[in-house]
């Protein structure tokens, strides 16, 4: 078997939720375009978007410690999970295992993203750029390197997520998803010298978009009681969990029709 050279950083059975045409295309927003004046929307082939040609690769184009096989198995177990949701709409109907696998597949989705692997580019550089200039020496690891060492055990971080308070929101086929689709916020506890987006900070808010019309939140147990049914979104909720979608994408954002209203008017309104 060929080694794959087009790794999908977010899977193909995520984005089929928010497809047309069949299962087969996905609208797309090109946050580059707008400065570049490209086409910003796209209608897309899923197998085709989002990819990164050997991203999960130690040595680009080799299987040896290619963290893609491990990535394309965890697939396989979570696919059947997000099937059973979507189908049931209710949380109570998950398993501790599917939840447990489903935890797994979120604490993963974080990290293997494009806007995953720049973050942690960018924290090397501000650590090691002063050390470096300061006793001429180049002495900082190999960002790639240092990401997928990262991404290969994320599975550790699961349990921060299982002890979270699960609930499910809907819309009318109103929500966006992304190349950066599990989104983070904290409205009840703002520390701006420390951070509070960490997975286990008061009042952390997990976001991740199961379809364009059911998306799995997390929340921190200190700020939602464990007994909270199903929210339906109203419109300002659905602007702000799609706003997210933009905010944190690392270039597109995905919808299953062309309707991008609300991105265009954030950017009208910026410029």
């Amino acid at each position: 078997m060929s080694h794959v050279k087009n790794q999908h950083i977010v899977p193909r059975f995520i984005l089929k939720n928010f497809s047309n045409q069949n299962q087969t295309h996905i609208w797309s927003f090109d946050k580059n375009a707008v400065d570049k004046r490209w086409k910003s929307k796209k209608n897309r082939a899923i197998k085709n978007t989002p990819t990164d040609i050997y991203i999960y690769d130690y040595i680009p184009g080799s299987s040896k410690k290619s963290i893609e096989y491990q990535l394309g198995k965890l697939e396989t177990k979570t696919e059947p999970v997000i099937t059973k949701l979507l189908k049931s709409r209710k949380i109570k109907n998950l398993s501790v295992l599917d939840k447990d696998i489903l935890s797994e597949f979120i604490a993963f989705q974080i990290l293997r993203t494009q806007k995953s692997y720049l973050n942690i580019k960018r924290f090397l550089n501000e650590f090691y750029s002063p050390i470096e200039n300061l006793f001429n020496i180049k002495e900082r690891p190999n960002s790639k390197y240092f990401w997928l060492d990262i991404l290969k055990d994320a599975d550790k971080y699961k349990d921060s997520l299982l002890n979270k308070t699960w609930i499910l929101a809907e819309s009318n086929e109103q929500f966006y998803t992304s190349d950066n689709p599990i989104v983070l916020q904290n409205t009840t506890n703002y520390r701006e010298e420390r951070g509070n987006l960490g997975l286990n900070s008061i009042g952390i808010e997990i976001y991740f978009p199961l379809s364009c019309s059911l998306l799995l939140c997390l929340f921190c147990q200190t700020t939602v009681s464990k007994k909270a049914s199903n929210l339906i979104c109203n419109e300002e909720i659905i602007e702000n969990l799609n706003y997210l979608q933009y905010k944190h994408a690392n270039r597109f954002i995905f919808s299953k029709d062309e309707n991008f209203d609300m991105i265009e008017k954030i950017i009208k309104n910026a410029m």
